[in-house]
Order: structure tokens, then C-alpha cells, then sequence
């Protein structure tokens, strides 16, 4: 062979062992593309399908209820949270809170002139659900109505929440102002259940046949019975995807849980302890705004005719040692979790940095022994309700060689007796908080209406005036962590546990709840289950 001719075959077979690699790599990098295309398309379908399953529309849900007391503003004074719940469906205020934050809603927008007044932009366009127009005259109507009733023998349901409010005036027809006779920043949290509700049509038609902006309109109400609500196909907002809801009515937490058993309901919202549920149901827990504790009272200067040594920090710190919250919450057989702080996690004032508190009989006892307290007796007052709960630390506390004796009154207005006197030097009690700040201010504050513990600390009096003055929520954030910091320092309550709620539902169903744990049945939709 020609020696071209040989150089030539050779580098044909260079180029091809050169070509081979080459088209193997180009061909592997069409696949990748290829798959990668498949992949990326597969994904937006799953993602398309999975946001199409969880927004289905649905004819009907069906929801046990614990309180059906009658329609805004009929319903129960103070209302209870299903009755603002069912309410919150069917009427609208000037803010709601949704997940943790309070967002517009018959308001567009607000302002501050000054630090006692409040300007809200009222929403355009928006039509009561008997067909009347919303403006700022019936703005101004809704919140008069309620402050001619707060101090009446049967006030409107909302009358707490106008509280800190001196005048409404209209500026324009969008436009109304609220005036308040101190600096109130967390008049937005206050007013989320002051209904807006028609001037002219009420003025027609009287109280009984309130009519609403919401997305949800009365279709019937039998009292503590049965409700429905039907969508309101005219509502200005996005339109639920539920057509229609139906409340039931149950006298106790067991009953709802029969009738999710039986298959009667959709839904049920139970504080139950180690609840099961058929396969075609969904269990979520959620801590509500409660927590429960053992508050210590300042008004009882003497206990068993000596001076009262719970007073003296570190006794209390002691009886704080001795209990286990865990192991509590297990002997009173409820459905709670651990609390180390007299807020929940969601509530505006809770301080992530406060640690557990660590369970220790040794501790306690030595304690005790340095305060010079040998053989600590005294009584915890409690209603039947909260029975259990008081036992438990009777029990726990008797480890540490304390006994507590457990003393139970009919009614919560007899324990608060017992404590104005002086009498009962500790008590069983579990107030609801919405804001760190008012929760703080109406409780331990030294001139608060609520403090029925007597407590006084100059430190969080102050923070206190700070904090409600301040409308910067970054400040008043940090300055309500810092208090709930001194307060737990200085332990005039022990925080045993924050009360569960057990929300069941059907699984083709799907649900929100806010902050505040109320059910938003605006938010209720079909999925796949």
C-alpha cells in the first residue's frame, strides 16, 4: 500500500476513534436535555394537579359546634370563640387577622394623625348582603351601637373591644376616624370583631335581621341547635370554594367525637386526650391562646397565721422545681403541651429564649431549707373544671415533702372572693391572651382591673407604659419579650401547660386556622383526600 494510502486509512480510523467518544457524548447530552425537559414537566404537572386537588369546590361541609347563641350582635356577651367564629363568616370588620398578622379588610388602609387617632380608608365598592352600599356613616353606626351598650347590663358582644375608644367621626364618605383616650397600638387586634353592619338596613329591619359583608349570608339559625350558612355569591373578596356550611350544635367534647365516629360531621374541634379517629379522617393539634398556671396571691399576707413565705421568691421557685409538666399534663389526662412562659408561641410578647425550667425534688428541698421554710403547707383554690389539673400538682408537689391541699368552689367568682380576702394563697386559673401587651398590662400590671393576684413590680409597670405607648411593633415586640422575661424571673406564676384543641376533619377536606386558632371557614376547600 502506498504510503499515502496507509496515512490516509490511519487517520480515518484516528478520526473515527476520535468520532465515536464525541457522538456518544453528544448523544448522552440530548438524552440529559431530554429527561430533564420529561422531569421539569412532570413536576409542573404534580405541582398544577396538587394546587388543583387542594382548591375543589364542594357542595357542603358539615361541623359540629360548641356554641350556637345567635347571630351578631344576638350571640352570647362575651362571645364565646365558635359563636365569633360562625359570626366572623357572615359579617366583616375594618381589620381580621389572618395567619399572625392583621390584615385590611373593610378598611383598605390605615394612618395615625396623631397618637390617639386612628384614619381608616374605607373599602369602595362593597355591598351588604341585602344590597345596601358600605360607607363611613355605617362605619360609625356599627361602633356607636356598641359603645352606647358597655356599660349596659347586656352589652353588645364586642363591647370589650371598644374599650379604649372616645369618638368615631366620619370624614368623608370613605373615610372615618377613630379617636382613643390614651395611645392604643394594638387597636387593630381590638376591633376584629366589631362587626360593620348597615345603618339603613338595621334602621329597616331591626338587630334580628342584621345584615353582613362577609362570605358567607344566614340561610337559617335555630339557637343552640343548628345553623347553615350558603355562600354569599356576591361578595367582594375571593369566594370560598364551599357552597354551604352546616353547624350542628353538641353539649360536649365526646358527643362531636361519636358523630365524626358515626360519620355524621366533616368536622369537629375537641381538647381531648388521646383521640382516634376512622381512616378517612385527619387529626391536626394546635396550642390555644391559653395557657394554664399556678398563680401565687400577693393579697394573702399571712398563711397559716405566719407571715406567708410564698412571698419570698425563692419559695415559689422552690414549689416551681417541684413539678414536672410533662408528667402533670399525663396524670390530669388532658390535651396540652408543656409551657414554659404564660404566652403561646404565636401571641405577640412570647420570648423564644425563655429555657424549660428544670424538674428537680433535690432543689426544691434545698430551697426551701435556705429560705428557712421546713414543712410548706398550703391550699390551691380551683373550680371543678380545673380539678384535675390541681390535684396533679398536689400530687407532684408532695415528692418535695409540700403539701398542698386542694379546695374547689363552684364558680370561678367565688375563687376571686377567696382572693380579694386574702384567704386562698394560690389558685388554678388560665386566662386567653390575644396580645402580649394587653394580656400583660390587664394582669400584672399593679393597677389593673384583672391583677386578682395582687402582684406589683415597679420594672414591668414601666415596660408596661412603654410598651402600650410604642407603635413600632419591632419595639414593642422586644419590649414585651423583655417583660415576659422579668415576669418569669420573678415567678409570681408557675406555667404548667398550654391548653390542644384536637381539629378533625375529613380528609377530602382542607383548612386554616390564624393566630388566634380560629376556624376560617372562608378558608375551607375540597382535596383529594
Amino acid at each position: 500500500m502506498p504510503e499515502d494510502s496507509a496515512n490516509n486509512v490511519a487517520g480515518n480510523q484516528n478520526k473515527k476513534s476520535f468520532l465515536n467518544p464525541l457522538l456518544i457524548l453528544v448523544f448522552v447530552l440530548l438524552i440529559l436535555i431530554v429527561a430533564g425537559a420529561l422531569i421539569y414537566f412532570v413536576r409542573n404537572q404534580n405541582t398544577n394537579t396538587q394546587k388543583q386537588v387542594q382548591s375543589i369546590e364542594k357542595e357542603k361541609i358539615r361541623l359540629g359546634w360548641g356554641a350556637l347563641t345567635g347571630v351578631y350582635p344576638k350571640n352570647s356577651s362575651p362571645p364565646t370563640t365558635d359563636d365569633t367564629n360562625v359570626n366572623d363568616a357572615v359579617f366583616e370588620a375594618l381589620t381580621k387577622v389572618r395567619g399572625s398578622t392583621v390584615v385590611p379588610s373593610l378598611a383598605t388602609k390605615w394612618t395615625n394623625p396623631s397618637s390617639t387617632v386612628w384614619r381608616f380608608e374605607i373599602r369602595k365598592g362593597v355591598k351588604f348582603q341585602t344590597g345596601q352600599t358600605l360607607t363611613a356613616d355605617d362605619v360609625k353606626y356599627s361602633f356607636d351601637q356598641v359603645l352606647a351598650t358597655v356599660d349596659d347590663d347586656n352589652p353588645w358582644p364586642s363591647a370589650n373591644s371598644v374599650s379604649t375608644i372616645k369618638a368615631v367621626t366620619v370624614v368623608d364618605p370613605n373615610t372615618v376616624e377613630i379617636e382613643t383616650t390614651d395611645p392604643d397600638p394594638i387597636l387593630l387586634n381590638r376591633i376584629t370583631d366589631v362587626f360593620i353592619i348597615s345603618k339603613s338596613q338595621v334602621t329597616a329591619d331591626g338587630l334580628d335581621k342584621a345584615s353582613g359583608t362577609g362570605p358567607f349570608k344566614v340561610s337559617s339559625y335555630e339557637i343552640d341547635k343548628k345553623a347553615v350558612l350558603v355562600r354569599n355569591d356576591t361578595y367582594w373578596g375571593t369566594k370560598p370554594k364551599v357552597k354551604e356550611a352546616d353547624f350542628t350544635a353538641y353539649q360536649s367534647d365526646q358527643e362531636m367525637l361519636d358523630a365524626i365516629k358515626k360519620g355524621d360531621i366533616d368536622y369537629a374541634k375537641v381538647s381531648l386526650a388521646n383521640i382516634s379517629v376512622p381512616a378517612n379522617y385527619s387529626v391536626e393539634k394546635h396550642d390555644q391562646p391559653r395557657v394554664e398556671m399556678l398563680f401565687f396571691n400577693y393579697a394573702a399576707k399571712t398563711l397559716n397565721g405566719k407571715p406567708n413565705p410564698l412571698l419570698n421568691k425563692n419559695v415559689r421557685l422552690a414549689v416551681k422545681d417541684a413539678l414536672d409538666n410533662n408528667k402533670l399534663i399525663k396524670e390530669a389526662s388532658v390535651s396540652a403541651t408543656a409551657a414554659n412562659q404564660f404566652l403561646t408561641r404565636t401571641i405577640v410578647g412570647y420570648n423564644s429564649s425563655i429555657t424549660d425550667s428544670v424538674y428537680s425534688v433535690s432543689k426544691s428541698k434545698t430551697l426551701l431549707t435556705d429560705a428557712g421554710v421546713a414543712n410548706l403547707n398550703f391550699s390551691i383554690y380551683t373550680t371543678g373544671e380545673r380539678e384535675p389539673t390541681a390535684n396533679a400538682i398536689s400530687k407532684q408537689l408532695a415528692l418535695a415533702g409540700i403539701t398542698a391541699k386542694v379546695v374547689v368552689l363552684e364558680t370561678f367568682g367565688d375563687v376571686v372572693k377567696k382572693l380579694i380576702s386574702g384567704e386562698a394563697p394560690a389558685f388554678v386559673a388560665g386566662p386567653s391572651a390575644t396580645d402580649g401587651g394587653e394580656y400583660i398590662g390587664s394582669i400584672f400590671k399593679t393597677d389593673a382591673d384583672q391583677n386578682i393576684l395582687s402582684y406589683s413590680n415597679a420594672t414591668v409597670d414601666k415596660k408596661v407604659e412603654e410598651a402600650n405607648a410604642s407603635f413600632s411593633p419591632k419595639e414593642r415586640r422586644a419590649l414585651l419579650e423583655s417583660l415576659s422575661q422579668t415576669i418569669v424571673d420573678d415567678v409570681p406564676v408557675v406555667p404548667l401547660y398550654a391548653d390542644s384543641a384536637n381539629y378533625i376533619i375529613r380528609k377530602d377536606f382542607s383548612f386554616q386556622v390564624n393566630s388566634l386558632v380560629d376556624f376560617i371557614l372562608e378558608s375551607v376547600s375540597g382535596k383529594s383526600p
